[in-house]
């Protein structure tokens, strides 16, 4: 587990190399670069623990390393050699994309090269429309259709290899869990009919079932009435009884009644006998005036009242079963419980509940709500008085395809990202990420401890190669206006198309992470900062292109030796070496620096 991070993680430093060599540079420039990211103390702390980011940084750099070698080859159209090029990018494409969804920010960066690519040759008149519809489609094969099925592909690994049913399986949907080998399997009465006993699950979340016990609510805004709740494991206390709406009577004489939809139903708790309620109360987690709380209601001898009816609404059935778009059907029926005097819906609020609740899962009755949490289904009906005449027919889970399991997996992924939203003492949001305003502790012990942090002078000279080229880039459009064309010393053409593509690609590895409000970690810059690093690079390679040989390499040298100093200072917190506390105080350059030195001797 330790060693395939550190392996990819070492395997990017020759990668740089390669990309440099692609782009055009000399041997030394190539060198350098490779040098600044090896001695980069964030990308080793990263490859040396049990991380996502290394195979994620390795695949990146390995697509763009492809990509480059792809663009050498542009006066080779059609052949092998172009071919291997144009595929072996998709292939990275798609297994960037599979170590962590970082990897899809490549799309924009090669998409927005291919589009200028193809506009371009859109003017070039020795190519034929056909000609350039084969450029086109070549690409949209190489670069969409590739990587997709690269992602499946891995999907199908996973499958194949995690195919037994286990404790993590509880997250997946019971669909899911039958194609599991030891997952689920059983059967149940398929028709619910007035006086079924039920249990009832939450459809689009694996909270588990409708619940209720022998405690009370204990929250000061609440009734005091019998907690209603969701409890994520199947027992007696999820048995619900159906009965119809209050002082209302159905006539089973010839037979037994099946419930429908749009009917008003009540759902009598079995083991304690009281009905589930809703009231103007507010739920324990809440103080929204569209949410009320849920309760058991009754005492021996009463027989409810109006706060007890539920409108049951289908919302869908199953397509293969008739009629459970109308009567309600074990598992393959989807409704809702409407309240009939507040018009909430009995909702799955996600959260959990304080420890007088057990720290279940809350359920509340939420007016406006949208049906994704508000969904129930059957998932075990029995009706007591059946008879053999009647042919109880049985439902059954159906397995999910290779193709439902896939999109209910990435479904799961994304809802699991959106829910990272905590207060990590550590984590950290983008604009602090480029300057290195902080890092992250991963462990400490007496004498020494790790903590992630880069190597400062490579993080603010590649953000300062950025901005540069920004500020290079603006110069020269100004004074092309003017008919001035400066040759940059013969390195314009090589430095503004590749520093110019690799800016773009830092861009689209970083900006997005200003829209997303999920919980942020500076690890999450590590792509975009390899990107950076490049353009530090090329920014060398330009500013001492027209030196004599021995002042370039002399400022190769300097850079190259400074970086090392750096990277010695701060490798005490990147290979946990013992130090002192006078030493690691001194090392925070900056205050938001916040490592325990503490940790150090003397502390």
């Amino acid at each position: 587990m330790r060693l395939l991070p550190a392996l990819l993680g070492a395997l990017t430093v020759p990668a740089t190399f390669a990309t440099m060599r692609a782009c055009g540079y000399r041997m030394d420039t190539a060198l350098l670069a490779s040098l600044l990211v090896c001695f980069e103390n964030g990308l080793i702390t990263q490859s040396r623990l049990i991380l996502l980011d290394s195979p994620l940084v390795f695949f990146t750099v390995l697509t763009l390393t492809a990509w480059s070698m792809f663009w050498t080859k542009q006066g080779q159209s059609f052949t092998g050699v172009w071919w291997f090029w144009l595929l072996t990018t998709g292939v990275l494409m798609g297994c960037a994309a599979s170590c962590k969804w970082v990897g899809l920010f490549l799309f924009p960066a090669i998409g927005l090269s291919t589009i200028s690519d193809l506009w371009d040759k859109i003017a070039d008149r020795s190519l034929s429309p056909t000609r350039w519809g084969m450029h086109f489609a070549s690409r949209a094969v190489g670069l969409l259709a590739v990587p997709f099925a690269v992602y499946m592909f891995w999907f199908q690994v996973h499958f194949a290899l995690l195919h037994t049913t286990g404790e993590a399986t509880s997250m997946m949907t019971p669909e899911f869990q039958t194609t599991l080998r030891g997952g689920l399997d059983f059967s149940t009465d398929r028709d619910v009919f007035y006086g079924s006993e039920i249990r009832m699950r939450s459809s689009n979340s694996q909270s588990g079932f409708l619940h209720s016990h022998t405690h009370n609510w204990q929250h000061d805004k609440g009734s005091g009435q019998q907690q209603i709740t969701i409890y994520g494991h199947a027992d007696q206390n999820n048995i619900w009884v159906v009965e119809p709406a209050f002082n209302i009577t159905v006539d089973s004489s010839l037979g037994p009644v099946p419930v429908k939809t749009g009917e008003t139903v009540r759902l009598r708790h079995k083991i304690t006998g009281k009905y589930l309620h809703s009231h103007d109360k507010r739920p324990a987690l809440s103080s929204d005036d569209q949410k009320f709380e849920l309760s058991g209601y009754g005492f021996p001898g009463f027989a409810g009242d109006n706060n007890d009816d539920f409108r049951l609404e289908i919302l869908n059935g199953d397509k293969n079963e008739v009629g459970s778009d109308v009567h309600v059907q074990a598992i393959y029926s989807r409704f809702r419980l409407i309240h009939r005097n507040l018009q909430c819906a009995v909702y799955n609020s996600r959260k959990k509940l304080p420890k007088w609740a057990f720290e279940q899962t809350e359920v509340n009755c939420m007016r406006n709500c949208m049906p994704r949490m508000s969904t129930w289904h059957v998932e075990y009906a029995h009706y007591p008085n059946a008879t053999a005449e009647m042919g109880v027919r049985k439902a059954r889970y159906r397995p999910l395809s290779v193709w439902g399991k896939i999109w209910e997996y990435n479904k799961l992924m994304a809802e699991s990202n959106e829910s990272l939203t905590g207060d990590h003492p550590f984590a950290a949001r983008p604009q602090h990420w480029a300057w290195l305003r902080r890092g992250t502790a991963y462990w400490g012990g007496r004498g020494h401890f790790v903590y992630q942090l880069g190597n400062p002078l490579v993080w603010w000279a590649s953000l300062a190669a950025i901005a540069l080229f920004g500020l290079v880039r603006a110069v020269l459009f100004l004074m092309d206006k003017r008919q001035v064309f400066p040759s940059l010393g013969g390195q314009r053409s090589v430095y503004l198309s590749s520093a110019g593509f690799f800016v773009i690609a830092w861009a689209c590895h970083y900006v997005p992470f200003f829209l997303m409000g999920r919980e942020l970690f500076i690890h999450h810059y590590f792509p975009a900062l390899w990107m950076a690093i490049l353009v530090l690079a090329f920014t060398l390679d330009l500013f001492t292109a027209r030196m004599p040989a021995i002042v370039r390499v002399s400022v190769y040298v300097a850079v190259a030796a400074a970086v090392l100093h750096v990277f010695n200072t701060f490798s005490y917190i990147t290979y946990s070496r013992t130090w002192t506390k006078d030493a690691c105080e001194k090392t925070k350059w900056l205050k938001t620096w916040d490592f325990d030195c503490e940790h150090a001797l003397g502390g």
